[in-house]
């Protein structure tokens, strides 16, 4: 596995990307925008990506992008309903 400087430097980045992810979830549906969460979808007990989505425990890999697709595909149906 990778290392990324949160991880030298023993950030905790969940908090914080959780937080993020629910700011803009909240603007969405305050706004009547679409919302995706991937997140949800691909996160382990860590609160990070599932190991068989990632080669490095941050990036996509084509497992992680083939559910990335659907769930954006679903997305944009609803986004044009």
């Amino acid at each position: 596995m990778y290392q990324y400087s949160w991880i030298e430097q023993e950030l905790n980045p969940v908090p914080i990307i959780s937080r993020l992810n629910a700011i803009i979830k909240n603007y969405a549906l305050k706004n009547g925008h679409t919302y995706l969460d991937y997140y949800s979808e691909m996160v382990d007990e860590r609160m990070g990506l599932m190991e068989e989505y990632t080669p490095d425990g941050v990036h996509a890999n084509k497992a992680g992008y083939k559910v990335m697709s659907a769930l954006a595909e679903k997305a944009i149906m609803k986004a044009l309903k």
